[in-house]
């Protein structure tokens, strides 16, 4: 996946980092679930 510059000058910087963690994060979770053998269940537990 291709990340490019957001040319909305309109948007804040904070909205397209937000846009960015939402299309990034279920992804994420799915790798550190599959990456950690699902210990990173047991972290956020203790975190």
């Amino acid at each position: 996946m291709t990340v490019l510059p957001n040319k909305k000058s309109e948007q804040s910087k904070k909205v397209q980092v937000e846009e960015m963690f939402n299309q990034i994060s279920p992804k994420y979770d799915l790798l550190n679930h599959l990456l950690s053998a699902n210990i990173d269940k047991l972290w956020r537990k203790k975190a």
